[in-house]
């Protein structure tokens, strides 16, 4: 079943993002990856997910290690301390973080929704004098105009900054138009286990892993 959802995710990501085609025969040594996020990353264990996609027998062809906490913000992240700690102690290649869902799509008077553009300017240059390679996940609006809104600003953030973009929110959306068996979402609002496989394999993607 679980090898069934992923062919049919992974075929759907082909055809909604430009695919980077990896041109190295093997892989010489695993891929060390950080997660840093809140619920939407550990829900469904979105890491090992990204395992299981790429594991060829076994999952020796990446690690991944997760940092996240219920319904944290970036910038909390930054305050805390424990992400500075992470990247001093070990050498990652890529470091996939994620916002608030929706963010920072929001009103400017939210709460710590001014800070999202400049705690993600921050965490980018972390990242990058740490060595590795910055990847934003970029969430989730339910309404989808304002999700092609928060794509615009996703993308353009991004090309401004010269990251990676993982717009699973983009994703989620153009799966439930195109789809008639019901919601990858459950009633907490976190994705269900094909959501999160469709995110798994849209972050996949922006890595360029085949």
């Amino acid at each position: 079943m679980l090898s069934q959802i992923c062919t049919r995710l992974l075929a759907l990501i082909v055809l909604l993002f430009p695919c980077v085609v990896s041109t190295h025969a093997e892989q010489p040594s695993p891929l060390r990856i950080l997660f840093v996020g809140n619920s939407l990353t550990y829900y469904n264990d979105l890491p090992g997910l990204l395992q299981q996609l790429v594991a060829k027998g076994d999952d020796s062809r990446l690690v991944v290690e997760m940092l996240a906490a219920a319904g944290a913000s970036i910038a909390q992240h930054l305050e805390a301390g424990h992400l500075q700690r992470y990247l001093g102690s070990e050498n990652f290649q890529f470091v996939v973080f994620q916002e608030m869902g929706g963010w920072p799509l929001c009103p400017p008077d939210f709460p710590g929704c001014a800070e999202s553009v400049p705690s993600i300017e921050h965490m980018v240059a972390l990242i990058r004098a740490s060595g590795a390679e910055p990847l934003w996940f970029s969430s989730y609006q339910p309404i989808p105009a304002l999700q092609v809104a928060l794509s615009e600003q996703a993308r353009e953030v991004s090309s401004r900054l010269d990251i990676r973009l993982a717009d699973v929110g983009a994703a989620w959306t153009i799966h439930q138009a195109a789809t008639s068996e019901g919601s990858i979402f459950l009633d907490s609002g976190h994705p269900n286990l094909e959501g999160s496989l469709l995110a798994a394999a849209t972050i996949l993607n922006a890595m360029g892993l085949p």
